[in-house]
């Protein structure tokens, strides 16, 4: 594995006041032309200074920093957080962005509502048309009354189905399922279970369609490593996929994130780039910039997962089994109760 280079930190992001970041969330916008970043808790210059979860930073496809999204582009202007809510409020601490994606013209957002790591009340979904203006979109489920692996979530888009992968959030000790559902109705479709791909203790997930295959980079935390799994579709036996072992906690200390980012150049087919890896910062602390690392496609191994549970070469989502899910109840301004489990 390849370290390419710091993409946050001092000089890097400084023109947005975003020195400091979690996370760390990569898509393209196509109204743009720029990679968006998505990131968690982000400080500006030092720690604790202008808490904001989640901010969002525009970069070229060498991972300059353009900017910030605005309306009409991209400005030089500090990063805002997307909705407004104070942090350690009574009902929760922060809002930490499991996964964001572009449907139509639509942005749909998963944030993890937590008070304190590994203690996640919620995963709620919010919607925007131009990556500024975000609604609360009604959908969610509560904690820990819903399903765990429904914590924290990845997805993307394959054909006309969305496919969800999930785990049991921060505690980062749970197997990893899957669902699909329907493009047209995502996030509130019904999600249709395909069961669990992969046993074991999972932190920070990322599904995506990386040249018409499906690659799923996690943490795995029993192992202390950064695995990325590639099969032909979703619906295949990931206990069959190609599996790279791309960096570990003895490489990368207080190893954690590792998302797909999307800067796929054509002259370099089946190789693919990591986002979202800790590194120190200028003090020496841990988790405050972020650095680039490439190739998770290089010849790995064979996965097989420890239960055996995907068997046969195409596994078939189920349909007798239906999740619940929350109706929003919660107030915008991010005090309320939670909602309650509907059917």
């Amino acid at each position: 594995m390849g370290f390419l280079r710091p993409v946050t930190g001092r000089g890097l992001t400084t023109s947005i006041a975003l020195e400091l970041t979690d996370l760390g969330i990569l898509r393209y916008d196509t109204d743009r032309n720029c990679i968006v970043g998505m990131f968690g808790d982000s400080f500006s210059f030092g720690w604790s200074q202008d808490w904001r979860s989640p901010t969002l930073a525009c970069f070229d496809t060498d991972f300059n920093c353009l900017g910030t999204p605005v309306r009409g582009g991209i400005a030089t202007a500090p990063a805002k957080q997307l909705w407004e809510y104070g942090h350690n409020n009574a009902d929760f601490s922060t809002a930490l962005p499991c996964d964001f994606i572009r449907i139509g013209q639509t942005w749909h957002v998963a944030v993890m509502l937590t008070k304190g790591l590994g203690n996640e009340t919620m995963t709620e979904f919010w919607h925007s048309a131009d990556l500024i203006d975000w609604t609360l979109s009604g959908f969610g489920f509560p904690h820990p009354a819903a399903d765990p692996c429904t914590t924290m979530l990845s997805f993307d888009q394959f054909g006309d189905d969305i496919y969800i992968v999930g785990t049991h959030g921060l505690r980062r000790d749970g197997p990893i399922k899957m669902w699909k559902t329907l493009a047209s109705t995502f996030p509130r479709g019904y999600w249709q279970p395909c069961g669990v791909i992969r046993e074991g203790r999972h932190g920070e997930l990322c599904l995506r369609n990386v040249q018409g295959q499906a690659v799923l980079s996690f943490f795995d935390c029993g192992e202390y490593r950064q695995t990325a799994l590639t099969v032909a579709h979703p619906e295949d036996d990931w206990g069959q996929a190609n599996a790279v072992d791309y960096v570990t906690g003895q490489e990368l200390p207080q190893l954690y994130g590792g998302y797909i980012s999307p800067r796929q150049p054509a002259q370099r087919p089946g190789r693919h780039e990591v986002f979202g890896l800790p590194m120190g910062d200028r003090d020496q602390r841990p988790l405050s910039r972020r650095r680039l690392l490439r190739d998770t496609a290089r010849e790995g191994r064979t996965h097989r997962t420890a239960s055996g549970a995907a068997s046969g070469r195409r596994r078939r989502c189920a349909v007798g089994e239906r999740l619940a899910w929350a109706a929003g109840l919660r107030r915008q301004a991010g005090v309320g109760a939670c909602p309650r489990l509907h059917t």
